[in-house]
């Protein structure tokens, strides 16, 4: 690797060597490092580009890396990454992207992630999203995250877009069991005309579930931020736990707290936000300088 891809590494995945555990580092589109353990494997799909990180059940304070560089002018990468967490494992995966843009074609990843979480699992799971370079091309970033999770599990994720990223659109979709809890911190930066689209669709299915997502924001200049989140409670379990207790008044709704910048909604079974539009200079005037700091 170049000092640029190694200074993106740097920048997305907190990497100045070669991480513990396991890794897959992906670079101009294609693979360039591998590691596995003996509890995490990572398989190359034969049917579309991408990998699955199979973690085994009981795997505790164990890692993986999956970072992807971009330092080609004019590269449109699409990879499709599977995660299978095994029941009782407890373990941190650290993704993210950076693009080195300094052509005159646009550069663009589109990582795609889907977690199938198993019962009493926990995840950390950080994304970091980063661009630079001076040339004409757009660094674009249009990351898909799908997260299954089984009955207890704990997912907890961090969603950041430091800065230079050009265009975003950032698709999220979870199904939670019962007992299953979802923790979302969304941290972006745009500035000059950037665009970024944040997109959360969630649906608690079974009793006890609970998701809380937080969207903190800063658009400068002239750039736009949109933020829309559906969460929804299947009415089957509504049904059944009002059959089971006989009155509204036992049924617990603090399972759901969903908050967004300047929104705060609690004890609600179903929330639907759209199109909230971030432009830069309203935003700054109630903005501190300490506060265009997101992490």
């Amino acid at each position: 690797m170049d000092e640029i891809q190694k200074k993106i590494l740097a920048e997305v995945a907190d990497l100045h060597g070669v991480p513990e555990g396991a890794y897959n580092i992906r670079a101009n589109g294609a693979g360039v490092a591998r590691s596995t353990t003996a509890n995490i494997d990572i398989v190359t799909k034969t049917d579309k580009p991408g990998i699955d990180i199979i973690i085994k059940p009981g795997t505790k304070n164990e890692s993986v890396h999956i970072p992807v560089v971009i330092s080609e002018s004019g590269l449109k990468d699409m990879v499709y990454n599977d995660f299978f967490i095994g029941e009782d494992a407890d373990v941190t995966i650290v993704a993210g992207c950076g693009i080195s843009n300094c052509g005159d074609q646009d550069s663009q990843h589109d990582g795609i992630h889907t977690f199938h979480v198993g019962k009493n699992a926990k995840v950390k799971y950080v994304e970091k999203h980063y661009g630079e370079g001076d040339g004409r091309g757009a660094r674009i970033l249009n990351p898909v995250t799908e997260v299954y999770q089984e009955e207890g599990s704990y997912v907890e994720m961090e969603m950041v877009q430091i800065k230079g990223v050009d265009s975003t659109v950032r698709t999220n979709i979870a199904e939670l069991k019962e007992g299953a809890t979802l923790s979302i911190h969304e941290a972006l930066m745009t500035h000059g005309t950037q665009k970024a689209t944040s997109d959360y669709k969630v649906e608690l299915n079974g009793e006890g579930s609970s998701a809380d997502v937080v969207s903190r924001s800063v658009a400068k200049d002239d750039s736009e931020q949109i933020f829309a989140v559906s969460v929804e409670m299947l009415m089957l379990w509504l049904y059944l736990s009002l059959m089971q207790r006989m009155s509204m008044q036992h049924l617990s709704m603090r399972q759901l707290s969903v908050r967004s910048q300047e929104t705060s909604l609690s004890s609600l079974c179903h929330l639907d936000l759209r199109k909230r539009k971030q432009k830069s200079r309203s935003l700054q005037d109630s903005l501190g300088e300490d506060d265009e700091q997101l992490w």
